[in-house]
């Protein structure tokens, strides 16, 4: 992932970006499981679902838990693309007939994942209204999850990104998100190690996290603090 990329918006009017997101309900793909073609696995923490550069030829859902995606360059730089929860969907290029996968995706908890294969996929889509119609639906939301974190990449100082990306993690309704260690965190902020130590050392100093099963967020306060 090249660091040398520069965007230039025009902005005509103040840029309001919701800080809460609403992961998709997994339970969508739930009654496609015991038929062909699909299949549920279990996955330990740090345990590799897929290798970047394996056969892409399957689609995911995570049904629970979280999952890492990262990608090597050419050159041997790491990049965290994305943390995911329940109800996203993984390896959707295949459809494209895209040959191989361009990230690895590791599970960073306990997780149960979702996988249909590609021939199988498309026959569904094709034969299944409603099931095309839900999976469609959880791309577009997927798409929009990641175009408004992109917003506030662009925008934001580091602190406040690093507050929208806790708020992003956090599924609807829940104030958990697993506990992962500052160098994923900084990847995803787009930042150091040691400013992200900082900021979530202000963080809990200001009551607005505390590490308890995981990391708990004050939902209310760091939405006021994405809005000063």
């Amino acid at each position: 992932m090249s660091s040398h990329i520069i965007s230039t918006v025009a902005v005509p009017q103040p840029l309001h970006i919701r800080p809460e997101f609403t992961y998709p309900d997994s339970n969508w793909c739930r009654p496609e499981v015991s038929r062909a073609g699909c299949s549920t696995g279990q996955y330990s923490k740090n345990a590799l679902i897929y290798a970047q550069g394996e056969r892409s030829d399957s689609v995911f859902v995570i049904l629970g838990g979280w999952v890492k995606l990262c990608a090597v360059s050419p050159q041997g730089r790491q990049a965290v693309v994305a943390v995911m929860g329940a109800g996203s969907i993984l390896g959707e290029y295949c459809l494209l007939d895209q040959p191989y996968q361009t990230a690895s995706a590791t599970a960073i908890e306990k997780s149960t994942i979702f996988r249909i294969q590609k021939h199988d996929l498309r026959q569904r889509l094709l034969r299944e209204a409603p099931f095309a119609d839900s999976f469609m639906r959880r791309l577009l939301e997927q798409k929009e999850r990641t175009e408004r974190a992109l917003l506030t990449q662009l925008f934001h100082s580091s602190e406040k990104r690093l507050a929208s990306t806790l708020l992003y993690l956090a599924p609807s309704g829940s104030d958990r998100i697993p506990r992962m260690n500052q160098e994923t965190l900084a990847a995803m902020v787009g930042t150091t190690r040691s400013r992200i130590s900082y900021f979530m050392n202000k963080l809990k100093r200001d009551g607005l996290v505390r590490y308890d099963n995981g990391i708990r967020l004050d939902r209310r306060r760091l939405t006021e603090l994405l809005e000063e």
